[in-house]
């Protein structure tokens, strides 16, 4: 926060007192006469009246960017105020305390009144101000901003020592609305209530995004993310947030005393002990309206409760929300640690129904004497079943029992343990599930789980006093899940043959058809790299035989191929690719063409696979070097007859892969990242003749050859092995030029290509698995023109493109640059 400095700075002791504004009592109070950008530095002494950064009787000249800091044991028989206004707004004024005695000769009424305030306006609005106390003791009640009429918003509260015998508010107004008022307390202790914003009286509108949080020090009374006590607004969207310390009353998220509406607040619990003289926690009350929306999540901390001889609760509830005469309806409430003694309720109405509302369960809180209600209410004949649901997600423990739900759903941890139910139910009396549907939700068993043999059960609840079912008890969902991603169990849901167990029993146990999936990014990265020899063999290899024309002068070679091809393969996959090769060649003797070349190659692509009804998508990369030779043994006049060229290329090769299909539609993301080095080459023969001067034709067979390395990795807890792949394919082809003019060469020609493996033998967890395979035959044609535009410059362009068909279809395009040097 920024302020002004050109208001006055006053210093006490020191600065003289003047006539208090409030009380007017002479040379008693102390404050600045102008109206912002002051400060005021307290030190010690005493004071009888009230203190304040900046104070305005008028209707003008708001009271802004004032300050007050108050440090050392002073005494100030009144109030403090960071800034006063009667009638104009209080805005982003601050007061600072670490110590003192503050309120002590206020009188006893009314009750509202404040030892501390960031901001007051007796018929203004009061926003942004703020009060940090490290210490001091007030006798009334502390506030970050207060007004009698008018609105309070943005206000803060920083409580980190102190003593507070009444009421901490970060807003209070009579009759305004209050909005995003702030309480905090680190340490020090309230002997009341604390309350995010107090309404006094009636609002005409909402009471809205107000919070307290406890993180440390102890509050004797309750917690209030906002209170109304009536009014035509509702209280939306405030909450409490406990982490530590300790809590004697109450804790609720928003209450509204008399007739108005409580909806979406919140209260999280997540340390420190509450309840000890409260009822407990409550997302939202209201004692005419709705109580609609509101949460009460608890993962740590202690609800304190008490139960008579019977075993009812008398108090430590956690009510999800609450209201008198009006409906409880969609609240929720999260049960995730911590211990609870009193009972829990999705939803509380007295006299109307309580139905929609969720309460779940996970982890292992300590609950074992709770009773869980989807909803109650005290009048019979109300619906308190409709829509209230209980959800297990991987919860483990004990409870008292549940009632008043119309579903279950049952998620347990992917590591359950198979010897224990998740909920045992201990109170003694029978269960009701009557008209209750059973839901089943399991994604997976992971490896922590014991082996599960067909006949074993996974057991989801237990009573020893057995369970009420009728023909409307209803099993739905999902009853066979996954184990890693290696293997499906088929489960069969039920009750024990003793009716005290409600259960799963396993009826089969089958392999994953989705797993040649896995295989889907190593074969993308295989048919990369077989587009790279592709590049090598075929335009390498025409570049390095064009060097035989000249003398004994290197040549440099850039080419760049970029396609799109479909692999038909066990469903199949797309790939788009990009490879670029770039060397030198040279003719190494006079009397017969060799020809030797040095390259570095690289490719990178993206691929999309639909394999085993499976969906995957990832990218796959290369990069290494070869080695060229070619040697002509035809007429070095006519350049026909035959040659022979070889190549050896090495390097490594990387491939990832992600799928949320591989466990089926609900397991969730599967993914791996794999990299292994490669081998590869090529020979092969051709035959050229000329018809001309013009026109020739070029035959050539070859074989390719390449091996992609082994590689294992991990998915989710399941070991993959995938061995190395190997491509051994045969190409035959003709390829015909006609030199149109002596820099223009165009050119075209049919080839078929026959891969006699390109697969590899992959594992999962020590069992071989059904692969994709590249093997199978290609047609294609090509078409493209060589270009030397500038004939005195060495330098050379091809410019082709390529169509294939049958176990491989795509085209493909490549551009060439030859530069002599």
């Amino acid at each position: 926060m920024s302020f002004s400095h050109a208001g006055e700075s006053l210093d006490y002791p020191g600065s003289p007192l003047k006539e208090d504004w409030i009380t007017g009592s002479a040379a008693s109070a102390l404050y600045p006469d102008m109206k912002e950008g002051n400060t005021v530095y307290v030190c010690g002494g005493v004071i009888a009246g009230h203190v304040a950064g900046g104070m305005s009787m008028d209707f003008t000249n708001p009271i802004r960017n004032n300050r007050v800091d108050i440090s050392g044991d002073p005494v100030v028989g009144r109030s403090v105020f960071g800034g006063y206004g009667m009638y104009t707004s209080v805005t982003e004024n601050k007061v600072h305390v670490s110590g003192g005695t503050f309120g002590e000769e206020l009188p006893s009424e009314p009750k509202e009144q404040v030892a501390l305030a960031g901001g007051y306006s007796a018929f203004g609005e009061v926003s942004g101000n703020t009060v940090v106390l490290e210490g001091g003791t007030f006798s009334r009640n502390v506030a970050g901003g207060f007004s009698t009429t008018g609105a309070v918003s943005g206000n803060c509260v920083d409580i980190h020592g102190g003593t507070m015998e009444q009421d901490v508010w970060g807003g209070c107004s009579s009759q305004g609305h209050g909005r995003d008022n702030v309480v905090r307390l680190f340490d020090g202790s309230i002997k009341v209530d604390m309350l995010g914003c107090y309404i006094l009286d009636m609002s005409d509108d909402d009471v809205c995004r107000n919070r307290v949080e406890v993180h440390g020090g102890s509050v004797e009374g309750n917690l209030f993310g906002a209170y109304l006590l009536w009014g035509q607004g509702d209280i939306i969207g405030n909450s409490v947030l406990v982490t530590g310390g300790n809590v004697a009353g109450s804790v609720v998220g928003g209450i509204f005393q008399l007739a108005g509406d409580v909806l979406e607040n919140k209260v999280v619990v997540t340390g420190g002990n509450i309840g000890e003289n409260g009822m407990g926690i409550f997302g939202g009350r209201t004692e005419a309206g709705r109580a609609e929306r509101n949460t009460v999540i608890v993962s740590g901390g202690r609800l304190i409760g008490e139960r008579d001889v019977d075993g009812e609760a008398l108090s430590g509830f956690i009510i999800g929300g609450y209201s008198a005469s009006g409906v409880a309806r969609e609240n929720t409430v999260v049960i995730a640690g911590g211990r609870i003694d009193g009972d829990i309720i999705g939803g509380y109405s007295e006299d109307m129904d309580a139905v929609g509302n969720t309460v779940v369960l996970s982890g292992s809180p300590d609950i074992a004497s709770c009773l869980i209600f989807g909803g109650m209410s005290d009048r019979e004949g109300t619906d308190v079943v409709s829509g209230n649901t209980l959800r297990l997600e991987g919860f483990c423990g004990k409870v008292g029992n549940i009632s008043n739900f119309a579903s279950v759903v049952f998620s347990p941890a992917s590591d359950m343990d198979t010897g224990r139910p998740m909920m045992d139910i201990g109170n003694g009396q029978q269960t009701d599930l009557r008209g209750t549907r059973l839901v089943i939700s399991m994604k997976e068993l992971s490896g922590g789980v014991p082996e599960v043999a067909p006949g074993d059960s996974l057991v989801f609840m237990k009573n020893d006093a057995g369970f009420l079912v009728d023909d409307q008890t209803v099993f739905s969902g999902d009853t066979s899940v996954y184990r890693g991603i290696s293997r499906i169990y088929t489960f069969e849901p039920g009750f024990s043959n003793d009716g005290k167990q409600v259960q799963l029993t396993l009826q089969a146990v089958t392999s994953n058809p989705a797993l040649p999936s896995l295989s889907s990014g190593r074969r993308a990265s295989l048919a990369l790299l077989n587009r790279g020899a592709g590049l090598l063999a075929e335009q390498g290899m025409t570049r390095t035989r064009q060097a035989e024309a000249s003398s004994l002068r290197w040549k440099s070679v850039v080419a760049f191929s970029g396609g799109y091809s479909r692999y038909h393969s066990a469903g199949g996959f797309r790939l788009s690719d990009e490879t670029v090769l770039a060397g030198v060649v040279r003719r190494c003797l006079d009397s017969r063409s060799l020809l030797l070349g040095v390259f570095a190659e690289g490719g990178w692509g993206n691929y999309t696979s639909h394999v085993a009804s499976v969906n995957s998508s990832g990218r796959t990369r290369y990069a290494g070097g070869a080695l060229l030779a070619r040697y002509d043994f035809g007429d070095e006049k006519t350049g026909d007859g035959w040659a022979a060229d070889a190549s050896l290329r090495m390097g490594s090769s990387q491939a990832d892969y992600g799928s949320y299909e591989l466990s089926g539609p609900t397991g969730g993301y599967h993914s791996y990242d794999s990299s292994s080095p490669y081998l590869g080459g090529h020979v092969g023969v051709s035959y050229v003749r000329h018809w001309g001067a013009r026109t020739g034709v070029v035959n050539y067979v070859r074989c390719l050859w390449l091996r992609q390395k082994s590689d294992s990795i991990s998915v989710r807890q399941d070991h993959v092995s995938f061995g190395h792949a190997e491509s051994l394919a045969f190409q035959g082809g003709a390829r015909f030029h006609y030199r149109l003019a002596s820099h223009v060469t165009p050119y075209g020609g049919l080839w078929y290509e026959w891969e006699c493996m390109g697969k590899g033998k992959d594992r999962v967890n020590g069992e071989t698995y059904k692969t994709l395979a590249l093997r199978g035959g290609v047609a294609g044609m090509e078409a493209g023109v060589e270009l030397r535009p500038w004939l005195q410059v060495p330098c050379s362009f091809d410019i082709g493109a390529r169509g294939y068909t049958g176990k491989r279809n795509g085209i493909s395009g490549c551009v060439q640059c030859r530069v002599e040097f």
